[in-house]
């Protein structure tokens, strides 16, 4: 299967790409074919790109010697990365309950992730695959791209690739959609290579029509939208002292030296929206972010925590495989902080499509940016 997306960020003037954040394309009719219009000086245009085979990647020593030569035209002083833009794809899913339909509280995002990696393994895979790892046609197979990634070549420390979606269904949690009402979910897609979205509507068609949720409540797919986000990884001019807002709306779960963190000091928080943003960007974006991670980290330590309301979200999700529990709780609330913060706005704006943290395929880290 070839994909036209691979090759897209080449053809394009990147400067003139503007933010879509908020704004969504019209809903998409069913059986629709993911389209590679990106929105371009406020207008949307169609580029023809030159197709590549998604099994033959540029390598990452190619794709980081781009990026410095992008980055040296366009900043000499190498302060940061103009040439780098965060992309995704975010697809609503919206469904009709047939039968009453009710979400767990604590992790709809599980009720969906599980049932729907089961079923996209089904329609996606040949007949006969020993497995995604062992599969000759991993590159060109959406289970294999989604659920079972390998790191080839990607940024150092990651012994697994991450997968490059997550699904968000917060707006769900604990609630029972009787039959005839409408329910929705999100789901952002980081791997631009190859088209997915097929793949995706026949999976959650089926699931939908098997059922959802422990009580296998049956509904309907009824209806497909999609933002195109892009969002330029470049720090805006210095405004001095601002204040932030950071609000984790699902569990959010961060590590320090080796300790889970029961609060949010801001370093900690950027370097761990900078980690994941990096690594999704080298192994399924433009390549390695050409940026100064030590400076930024010092910098990050001159913003100071005002006030917070943060608590511990305790729960627990059961594998339907392993039949065990697992703890997938976190922090949620609000943190405030004050100090420069300009140049750390749009990786935490790109971070928050991502989320951070342990478990964010199932929703887990999702937070929203408010600059007070």
């Amino acid at each position: 299967m070839l994909g036209a997306a691979s090759r897209l960020w080449e053809m394009l003037d990147w400067q003139k790409f503007h933010l879509i954040a908020g704004g969504r394309t019209e809903p998409r009719r069913r059986g629709a074919v993911q389209s590679n219009e990106w929105r371009c000086n406020g207008s949307v245009e169609n580029h023809v790109a030159r197709p590549c085979r998604a099994a033959d990647p540029p390598s990452s020593g190619s794709r980081r010697a781009e990026a410095r030569r992008q980055a040296r035209r366009h900043d000499p002083t190498g302060t940061c990365s103009v040439s780098h833009f965060f992309r995704c794809f975010a697809f609503r899913f919206t469904f009709l309950a047939l039968d009453s339909v009710h979400l767990p509280a604590g992790a709809p995002g599980n009720a969906f992730r599980g049932a729907f990696g089961h079923i996209l393994r089904r329609i996606a895979c040949v007949p006969g695959c020993r497995g995604a790892r062992a599969c000759e046609t991993r590159q060109q197979c959406a289970y294999a791209r989604l659920f079972e990634p390998i790191a080839l070549g990607g940024p150092s420390g990651l012994r697994n690739a991450p997968r490059p979606f997550v699904i968000r269904a917060s707006a769900l949690n604990g609630r029972t959609y009787d039959p005839g009402e409408f329910f929705s979910i999100n789901v952002h897609v980081f791997d631009l290579h190859e088209p997915v979205l097929p793949y995706l509507e026949r999976a959650f068609e089926q699931l939908a029509q098997e059922g959802i949720g422990a009580e296998r409540g049956r509904a309907q797919l009824r209806d497909i939208s999609e933002e195109k986000v892009s969002i330029p990884l470049e720090a805006p001019p210095s405004e001095g002292t601002q204040e932030l807002s950071l609000r984790f709306v699902t569990p959010t779960e961060l590590k320090s030296n080796g300790h889970v963190l029961r609060d949010a000091p801001f370093k900690a928080v950027l370097a761990r929206a900078r980690d994941r943003v990096a690594g999704l960007g080298a192994l399924y974006g433009d390549g390695p972010l050409i940026m100064d991670f030590r400076g930024m980290g010092e910098r990050a330590a001159g913003v100071r925590t005002v006030s917070s309301t943060l608590r511990w979200e305790s729960v627990q999700r059961t594998s339907s495989r392993t039949g065990q529990e697992h703890s997938i709780g976190g922090f949620v609330g609000e943190v405030r902080y004050y100090g420069p913060v300009s140049e750390f706005l749009p990786i935490l704006q790109a971070a928050s499509w991502t989320g951070i943290g342990r478990h964010t395929v199932w929703g887990n880290g999702a937070f929203d940016v408010t600059v007070l």
